[in-house]
């Protein structure tokens, strides 16, 4: 019999964003994904502008909710960008953590 890797047991449970009334799905975080957030964070994010920083952030989140039409996603405000970015990764942060064991921390 073979060997048997279930990706599917490791996958993170899907998540949803609530926007006036209307629910939108998540999609994973992605390598990709990841990778794109740390190009933005590695391009020393401190120096950057406001306007700069915003828009690393909302090219993420059209990634993230692909199913948002562009006029929502302009429309959110700055906060309801970061956090959105923050639910993503928190708990990609939290699976590799269960997964890495003890040993890894």
């Amino acid at each position: 019999m073979a060997k048997l890797l279930d990706l599917d047991a490791i996958a993170p449970k899907p998540k949803e964003v609530t926007l006036r009334g209307v629910n939108y799905k998540m999609s994973p975080m992605t390598v990709g994904l990841f990778a794109l957030a740390q190009q933005f964070h590695s391009e020393d994010i401190e120096n950057q502008t406001p306007v700069e920083q915003l828009k690393a952030g909302i090219e993420i989140v059209r990634k993230l909710l692909p199913e948002m039409a562009e006029a929502e996603v302009e429309n959110l405000t700055p906060e309801q960008i970061q956090q959105i970015v923050l639910f993503a990764f928190h708990e990609g942060e939290e699976t590799n953590e269960h997964h890495a064991g003890e040993d890894a921390k």
